[in-house]
């Protein structure tokens, strides 16, 4: 690979930074406007229910307000 990324869970839209512009991605996706593409589902995950919808985009605004600190809240 070329310019090799770091994956970051809830780095939905590949810029290196997890804001509501992920959450953005995940709600369009939720409400079938687009489809996430393998990496955009593999990072989208952030509550670990093996499921792609809004409470993920609640987790990735949580974290960008600074809510929370990570996605491992619930450990």
């Amino acid at each position: 690979m070329e310019d090799e990324q770091k994956v970051m869970l809830g780095d939905v839209n590949y810029d290196g930074e997890i804001t509501y512009e992920d959450s953005v991605l995940i709600l369009q996706s939720d409400s079938k406007i687009i489809t996430l593409n393998e990496y955009q589902k593999s990072v989208s995950d952030v509550n670990y229910d093996g499921t792609i919808n809004y409470n993920d985009a609640v987790q990735i605004l949580r974290y960008d307000a600074g809510l929370i600190k990570d996605f491992n809240w619930y450990n």
